[in-house]
Parts: C-alpha cells; structure tokens; sequence
C-alpha cells in the first residue's frame, strides 16, 4: 500500500483537508463590514506552541463592494450520503475495480464548489464557526479513513485534483492577495532558514517539514501565476533574496547526489532563487568542472606514462586576428572534449600571458564579427534593439551550432556578453524546466509564436498586423494591400 507520493504523505493531505475540532485553539476570525467571515490570522494567544511569537497576519481587507454587488455562489447538487460511499468502497475492495471510487475522488476534489457540494451540510450557508463548521464531518472523516486504504492510482488522483482546485483558486485572486500570500510565505520559509537567536521557533526536529512544504506551496502559486496570460506577478516577487547568504553549493551538491534522491534542496525549486544566487551556483559550479576535466586528463597522461603538460589543464585556443572567426570555429569543433576546461587564449605571433584579458578581448572581436550585418548570420532591428536569426542562412546549422557552444563558453568562464535576443530565444532554451535524461526527449519546443512575440522584434510590423487582424471590412478590396515579405540579404 502506498501511503506516500512525491514526499506528500496522505495523513498530512488528511490533516489539511479535515478543520480541528471545538476543543483546538483556533486563531480569531476577523469579519468583514458586513459581519461574514474574512480571513484568519495568527495571534500570540492562539499559537500551539509556547513562545512562538508570531510573526505573519493577515491584514483586514477594506470592503469596497456592496453586498448585492457580489456573486452569490453556485454549487452543483451532490446526494451521495455516507453509508452510500462505504458501499461502493466494500464493492470496490471485493471486485478489485477503484473505477467508481476514482471517478468520485477526481469530482469530489477537483474544485472548491465539488467539495462544498459533498461536505458542507447546507451548502448556501456561508463563513464557518470555529465550534461548528457547517461540515457533514461523518462523512469527511469516512473519505478520509478510506482513503488510507485505497490504492495508489487514488492517491494520485486525490492529489492531482487538489493541485487542480488549488491552482486554480490562486489563478483567480486578486493581485494584492496574491501578493500578501507569496511574501508571508517566503518570510515564512525565511524564518524557519534564519532562526532568530531568542529560540522562540521550535527545535528543527519537530519543524523540519516546515521548509519543503512552504516551497512547495509556493511553487503551487508560482505554477497558477505563470498559467495566467498575462502572469499576476512578475517572476521576481518570488525570489526569496534571504537565500543568497546560505551555503548554497551545499544544497547544490545535496541536489546532484545520487545518494540522496529524495533530500530536499532548494534547487529543485529555482524559481526561488535571486539571480545572484543562481549566478553563484553557475560559477562555482563551472570552477568545479574545469578542475574535474583537467584531473581526468592528468590522470590520463600518467596512465599512458606520459609526461604532463601544463596545456593539458586548459582549453587552448590558438587563432589569428586576420581569421579571426574562422580560426575561432574551427578550434572550437576541434576541441570538443576539452569545453570544459579553463578557456586560455593566444593569438598567432603575438607574445603574451593570458590572465583574463586576452579571454575577454577574443570574445569581444569575436562577438563583434559574428553579429555584423555583413556577416550574414544575424540582424539587428534597432526599434526593438535586439538580433534575431537571419532567414538567408537557415541551411548553414554548423556555425549556428558553433556560436551557441560560443555562447556557453562565455557564460561558463564567467564572460559577459552585450547581446540582446527576444524573449522567444530563451524560453526556447528553458523549455522543458528540467530536460528528461532520454535522448529521444523534445528539447526547445514552444507554443506557436503569436504576435506578441513578433511585437519583442519588429513592433512596427507586429502593430500593423494587429491593426490589420482588427479591421472588420475587405481588406483586399479596401487596402489594396499584398502579403509580402522584404528581406535585406547582405552579400560578403
């Protein structure tokens, strides 16, 4: 029996769906101006544990609709009873057939109104009593035994659904509320991170789950936000800052061990970390591998006992500055193996050391060259002050796949570079999250540009095109308007 899915455990998912009893101290309800229930906030008096000051609460929302105003909510008519369910859990058990039973569990949990629907004993009633909730608590507490008992494929879609009710609750809220909940929630993660030195938080023994399952609601919103078109929130309320002073390459590590698949770490959750502290984790990580690359190769040489050069440590790269690209290219497809070593760079006849300077100024004629009109391979748009793919050179795949493993060598020693690419470019890059370790998986596919897409590289074009799709008359007759395509090829 499979008592757990994903690190969610059914009790807990138990304990959050069941509201505690009369004899539990519960935080104050506070009413609204019209007297219903508004929200629960935490109060020293209603903490559980003594000394645990709290430190989150939610603010009373100033009520700014009337009454009539407001949408009266609609729950569909739901008559299963208690003993009914218990009977078609006993058939279930006998005939091996969870059919019925999942398509109940997928209903009953798949939206807010579905579980009002089944539970609440007079579904109009609204707010909730702290000694009386309004719930038919037989018959939750029955679903919520059994469900103990059933298979995994109901767990599964008991948590689907959830996840489905919840996403779409935060897609639905107001940005302020969604606001308030993603910073008490990160301020949350952060305490339990940061412990204050009075020890007024309980010992991590008792509080260790309290990290992973705040990220994990977060994620939830995070997840219902970028589902919105457009997001609520910009990406960066999510970045929990307070992270970048923890020992990040620890939880780095603790993530890629394989000895640990189930640990937390943080790096599951990226969304939460700032830029610096993905910065951080990118660089360090990169020194990592060079010195990993060039121990391999050290112990190499001394296996085919070879005497060892100081070269073998590093990703040579020997061009001329009359050829420049070319030689650039062909030393990089060259060197496949040694990508991820420390870059060292030389020019042809020219005496000198490179300590850095020379890395950054071969990048910098590199890029230069590359990205030139005259090139070939890209073109600038100066509205939208970005480059975008030239549509003259979509068979030569070779030296667009050499300039991205350029790219990656400039992010991987530490170069920045002034390049500015539409968002579509990087959500191609992003997509998936997390890349399958099958060789066969769809690596950089995404939905079907649109002309908010088009709008990031050519707003003029993207502006008259949407100006043209609003037009109500005969654009042909009226317009007198072809459907053609100018493009400026630019020959070497």
């Amino acid at each position: 029996m499979v008592s757990r899915l994903g690190n969610v455990n059914i009790t807990s998912l138990g304990n959050f769906l069941l509201r505690p009893g009369s004899e539990t101290s519960l935080p104050p309800i506070s009413k609204d101006c019209d007297g219903k229930t508004q929200g629960v906030g935490l109060s020293p008096a209603s903490t559980p544990e003594s000394g645990f000051r709290s430190v989150l609460s939610v603010e009373n929302l100033t009520c700014s609709e009337p009454e009539e105003a407001r949408a009266t909510p609609h729950y569909p008519i739901r008559t299963k009873t208690r003993e009914e369910f218990l009977q078609d859990v006993r058939r279930a058990q006998q005939t091996e057939s969870f059919m019925s039973l999942q398509k109940f569990y997928m209903r009953c949990f798949d939206t807010f109104a579905e579980i009002c629907a089944v539970f609440k004993v007079d579904v109009e009633e609204e707010g909730a009593k702290p000694e009386e909730p309004g719930l038919n608590m037989e018959f939750l507490y029955a679903v919520h035994d059994t469900l103990r008992e059933m298979p995994s494929i109901i767990h599964k879609t008991v948590l689907k659904s959830i996840i489905n009710a919840l996403l779409e609750e935060k897609r639905i809220l107001e940005v302020e509320k969604l606001r308030m909940i993603v910073r008490h929630v990160i301020q949350f993660i952060t305490i339990r991170q940061f412990p204050p030195a009075d020890k007024s938080l309980p010992p991590l023994s008792k509080s260790r789950w309290w990290i992973p399952t705040g990220t994990k609601t977060l994620a939830l919103i995070n997840a219902a936000n970028n589902s919105s078109t457009p997001p609520l929130l910009d990406y960066t309320e999510f970045y929990n800052s307070a992270l970048d002073h923890m020992d990040l390459m620890q939880d780095y590590f603790n993530w890629q061990s394989p000895q640990r698949p189930g640990q937390f770490s943080y790096c599951q959750y990226p969304f939460i970390l700032s830029i610096v502290a993905k910065r951080i984790i990118l660089t360090k990580d990169s020194e990592q591998q060079m010195i990993l690359t060039a121990r391999r190769s050290l112990v190499a040489k001394v296996a085919r006992h070879q005497a060892p050069q100081i070269d073998i440590f590093f990703l040579n790269i020997h061009v001329r500055r009359s050829h420049l690209v070319s030689d650039s290219l062909n030393e990089i497809a060259s060197k496949q193996k040694d990508l991820k070593k420390k870059l060292k760079v030389s020019f042809v006849g020219e005496p000198g050391l490179d300590m850095g300077g020379l890395t950054k100024e071969w990048f910098l004629l590199l890029i230069r060259q590359i990205f030139h009109p005259d090139y070939g391979m890209f073109v600038y748009h100066p509205h939208s002050r970005c480059y975008w793919f030239s549509t003259d050179q979509e068979g030569n795949l070779r030296e667009y796949n050499l300039i991205g493993v350029l790219m990656g060598l400039a992010v991987y020693n530490s170069i920045i570079l002034d390049l500015h690419f539409p968002s579509i470019c990087y959500r191609k890059l992003l997509s998936p999250p997390v890349v399958p370790d099958v060789d066969t998986a769809d690596v950089g596919s995404v939905n079907t540009p649109t002309v908010d897409d088009l709008a990031e590289i050519m707003p003029d074009v993207s502006r008259g095109l949407t100006e043209l799709l609003a037009y109500e008359g005969n654009v042909e007759e009226d317009m007198c308007m072809n459907f053609q395509v100018s493009i400026y090829i630019y020959l070497n």
